[in-house]
């Protein structure tokens, strides 16, 4: 198990690696969003501390709200889960 945390820690410390994680996780989301419009799916996302469920017409319902709002993370700073 420490080798995989110590492959992540390089992964995320690796400016070129970092780009490409970053670069993917956009690509898959805007992917997953487009999908879900083009089949008539609503999208649930975080928008401060309210939880939205966008429509397929592009109306919204505040479905909840985060008690406890994300920590924010300083840039270089690295935090366990």
């Amino acid at each position: 198990m420490t080798e995989k945390v110590k492959y992540l820690s390089y992964i995320e410390d690796s400016l070129k690696h970092k780009n490409l994680l970053v670069k993917t996780a956009k690509t898959a989301t805007l992917a997953a969003i487009k999908f879900a419009k083009k089949n008539n799916l609503y999208v649930t996302y975080q928008e401060g501390n309210k939880i939205i469920k966008e429509f397929v017409d592009g109306s919204k319902e505040v479905i909840g709200i985060v008690e406890n709002p994300p920590k924010r993370v300083k840039v270089g700073e690295s935090i366990k889960l």
